[in-house]
């Protein structure tokens, strides 16, 4: 297994296993967020439990990030280095209506919103829809 994953969990403090370090893998190599049936068909003999409570750890120690793209299930996509998941973190995500992709826009990221008195901000996100450049050509 590559190093490079096993020393993305200890720096979160998550204890390694090799189920773990496969999702991470495949979270890391996929071009798009994956929701949790595409993770389920990556690995044949997968139990559903541990691949949640595998995810759940993750969005817990800011591994990975939640994407709600309108498609009816949450997608998931590597945080970057140095993320904390906060507001200050939010980036724009692409939903290609052609392909069904999600993908993560990191370079793009949503302006902070001002809110009237009295309403607290918890999290902001930010969908475009339309077509990819793969899918456009």
């Amino acid at each position: 297994m590559d190093a490079k994953y096993e020393k993305m969990l200890l720096v979160k403090e998550v204890r390694p296993t090799t189920m773990r370090l496969l999702i991470l893998r495949e979270l890391d190599k996929a071009q798009s967020a994956l929701n949790l049936n595409e993770l389920e068909v990556l690995f044949d003999q997968v139990d559903h439990v541990t691949l949640y409570r595998t995810i759940k750890t993750f969005r817990e120690n800011q591994l990975i990030h939640s994407i709600i793209d309108g498609t009816g299930s949450v997608r998931y996509a590597l945080c970057s280095e140095g993320c904390t998941c906060s507001i200050n973190d939010s980036h724009i995500h692409f939903h290609c209506d052609v392909c069904e992709k999600t993908l993560c826009l990191k370079q793009v990221k949503i302006p902070m919103v001002e809110l009237p008195d009295g309403y607290a901000l918890r999290s902001l996100s930010y969908v475009a829809s339309g077509i990819c450049p793969a899918c456009k050509k």
